[in-house]
């Protein structure tokens, strides 16, 4: 473990914003979005997923933008904000403001912005979509998990450590073993394989399952660039390297259970069990609309991924999402 490396996720919301979200709180219609759905210009319908950052920030999601991002600030003052896709449309002018939280108008301003506000399928189809319906899992008990963050990023004090933080013996092996792959096989009908590219630092999903494990999901569209969809454990396994080194310290699990706690304290997910330690890591698809040869490659990769998993990590996951729900493959 990197002893002097200690990443923080500090997204649980203080006890001021808990007020705010509580009862009859002013933000509390905000909560309720989370039980909405909104129609696309196309005729879809989207739910919308609450969740929140550091800064005493809330988010209200719609596919991959945010409908909603409302700020509290230390004198009374809630900011609201929304992807530029929103904030400019005319709807938005009287709601995407400085509200104080006295303001009796709100809930109507709100309920207006929303049923008027026009969403389009850019943001909401493909991976948007497929956010959204891994988003609703973990309703009943028979969900393999439940969803309680999105675009997970892991914090550092600064950029040296961030590298640090980072970077992984065991990632880097992979990666130059699955290069090698890609420059000497070409595949069927002489189709190279892309060289694999670094990750990036946001993971698409955290979740807890039936056991207490933390759940690391990446979650992929199957008819995406195929060379993104292969390589996909891969990029899997950096998080979990990451994540598997972060949850190591206290700090950071006890940053967890706190918002889990405080999400099921305003009803945004069922009470799971406590987090124990575990790490399970899952590819999600929707569909699995995957060619054959994408298939190919992907398994070949996840081969030597699971070789360079941690000791006490199951070998990655595959599940996709269909009329039935989640299935895993």
């Amino acid at each position: 473990m990197k002893q002097s490396i200690v990443p923080t996720y500090c997204r649980a919301p203080s006890p001021e914003l808990q007020r705010q979200l509580s009862d009859t709180g002013f933000l509390t219609p905000l909560i309720g979005l989370s039980k909405e759905k909104v129609k696309t210009t196309a005729g879809h319908h989207i739910p919308l997923d609450v969740h929140f950052r550091s800064g005493d920030v809330v988010q209200v999601y719609c596919g991959l933008t945010s409908l909603v991002r409302a700020q509290l600030k230390n004198n009374g003052i809630v900011t609201l904000s929304a992807h530029d896709t929103y904030s400019k449309q005319d709807c938005a002018k009287d709601f995407l403001k400085d509200w104080r939280i006295s303001s009796p108008e709100f809930v109507d301003s709100l309920s207006q912005y929303i049923h008027t506000i026009k969403v389009s399928d850019s943001h909401t189809s493909k991976e948007g979509r497929i956010q959204a319906d891994w988003s609703r899992v973990g309703k009943d008990e028979n969900s393999p998990w439940i969803p309680f963050d999105r675009e997970a990023v892991l914090s550092y004090d600064d950029t040296q450590q961030s590298q640090l933080g980072r970077t992984f013996t065991e990632v880097e092996s992979a990666r130059s073993l699955l290069d090698i792959i890609a420059v000497s096989r070409p595949g069927r009908r002489h189709e190279k394989w892309a060289r694999p590219k670094r990750p990036g630092r946001e993971l698409d999903q955290l979740a807890i399952d039936s056991n207490g494990n933390l759940v690391l999901i990446e979650i992929k569209d199957a008819k995406g660039t195929s060379s993104e969809v292969y390589y996909a454990p891969l990029q899997l396994l950096q998080y979990i390297h990451e994540w598997r080194h972060a949850f190591g310290w206290l700090s950071v699990s006890r940053q967890l259970q706190k918002l889990i706690d405080v999400r099921v304290r305003l009803g945004l997910m069922r009470e799971p069990p406590p987090l124990t330690g575990g790490i399970r890591a899952a590819v999600c698809f929707g569909r699995d609309e995957r060619s054959d040869e994408v298939k190919r490659r992907y398994y070949e990769v996840l081969g030597v991924v699971n070789a360079h998993l941690p000791s006490n990590v199951q070998p990655v996951e595959t599940w996709s999402y269909g009329d039935r729900g989640p299935q895993p493959l």
